[in-house]
């Protein structure tokens, strides 16, 4: 049985792609680089990482990770943060009587 799709990917995944790409940057890696060093074809990041086509899944995420000499649960914690910002930035904007961010990141 074909393995179904997981679509498109959602705020989370794109924010995990960003701290990908911010790491292949700060390394001038390309994606040529990154496939050679993770097996992962140059087509599969450029939808995933860079497209955010398809999310990438945890073997690619760990993969990239030690490429790039990061952590993943780092990588996972700072898009974790950065949706939270998000979110508080969201609700302060609709709210008459936003939260401060104490309270949103206790």
């Amino acid at each position: 049985m074909p393995r179904k799709g997981t679509g498109k990917a959602n705020r989370f995944s794109e924010l995990l792609n960003e701290e990908i790409k911010v790491l292949m940057t700060r390394q001038s890696q390309t994606l040529v680089s990154m496939e050679e060093q993770t097996g992962i074809s140059r087509n599969r990041l450029s939808k995933s990482v860079y497209n955010s086509e398809s999310p990438l899944n945890t073997n690619e995420l760990d993969q990239l990770c030690k490429a790039l000499g990061a952590k993943p649960s780092e990588v996972v914690r700072r898009a974790e943060r950065a949706l939270q910002y998000e979110s508080f930035a969201l609700a302060a904007y609709r709210s008459d009587e936003p939260k401060g961010a104490d309270e949103i990141f206790e």
